[in-house]
């Protein structure tokens, strides 16, 4: 078991591949896993905090500004300027519209970390970032959903965000006094990695229930869609990467710029909007989990 979990951490990238191709391909699996979402990005954040271990998590001045920094940029100035932008040209209540501005307004995937183990980068800065980003959450969204034309409730948004900082909490907070505990831990970091690479195969088959019938039924907005979630992914991606080059945590950080944690909105804007936005859910993920195999050789090169 041991030897099958490390040959699953060594391959990580290829297992993220084919859990959107069995996503696409087989959407009865992907339903059937559906309700195991947020079990398994528990445990995706469960495992990372077990990696990392409580001193990865120790902050001085300097790299708590530079978080603070970070998600103010990433999560409350982009989507604004989005925002203004859609406003500008009418287009603000499109479905479209309205999942790239709320994914700018996401923190970072829980499942970063993972990302940056699967492609050998520290996984701290990653998951530092997450923390402080979902911690900011409720101040950073207000002014974005005050304003967003498909967002009538926006009170609601408080429930969602408890329920992800209760998340962050006991599965984070399990895996860092559990590591604290067993310091032996360190020594299986491969089969760690290999759990993690895993879980996260299972959770991107689960959210490509939308993509497979789209995909048959010739939906004219799934090209359009899948355009525009890879050109802003990659984009803030490479960006970041150019950016931070030649710094340690400029791998993680780019992957905390692009891929966000966008599934936490669905359970606060309206009914009908959320059915709008399974479309783009689904799509947000191919780039996401596809950053391994397509964009880990170019980020090493910025």
């Amino acid at each position: 078991m041991s030897a099958l979990l490390a040959a699953a951490a060594h391959r990580g990238r290829w297992l993220l591949v084919a859990g959107l191709l069995l996503g696409v391909g087989w959407p009865g699996l992907a339903t059937a896993l559906t309700p195991l979402i947020l079990p398994l990005i528990g445990a995706l954040l469960f495992l990372a905090a077990l990696r990392i271990g409580p001193a990865g998590l120790r902050l001085d001045r300097r790299a708590l500004w530079s978080g603070l920094r970070f998600a103010l940029i990433f999560q409350f100035a982009l989507p604004l300027a989005a925002l203004a932008i859609a406003l500008g040209v009418g287009v603000a209540g499109t479905a479209l519209a309205t999942g790239v501005i709320l994914s700018l307004a996401a923190p970072p995937l829980n499942g970063a970390p993972g990302l940056a183990v699967i492609l050998r980068a520290q996984p701290e800065p990653a998951l530092r970032q997450v923390v402080i980003g979902t911690v900011l959450l409720p101040v950073t969204v207000l002014p974005v959903l005050a304003f967003l034309p498909a967002v009538t409730g926006a009170s609601e948004i408080g429930g969602a965000v408890a329920r992800l900082l209760a998340l962050i909490l006991i599965a984070g907070g399990g895996g860092l006094v559990i590591r604290g505990a067993r310091p032996s831990l360190g020594e299986h970091l491969p089969q760690i990695d290999g759990l993690m690479a895993i879980a996260m195969m299972l959770v991107v088959i689960a959210l490509m229930s939308a993509i497979g019938p789209a995909l048959r039924s010739g939906d004219p907005a799934l090209p359009l869609t899948l355009l525009a979630v890879f050109a802003v992914n990659y984009a803030l991606q490479a960006a970041t990467a150019h950016k931070l080059r030649g710094r340690p945590e400029a791998l993680p950080l780019a992957l905390c710029a692009g891929n966000r944690n966008f599934a936490i909105f669905l359970a606060v804007v309206p009914t009908q909007t959320a059915q709008d936005l399974l479309l783009f859910t689904g799509c947000f993920q191919v780039p996401m989990y596809l950053t391994p195999a397509l964009m880990g050789p170019v980020l090493r090169r910025l």
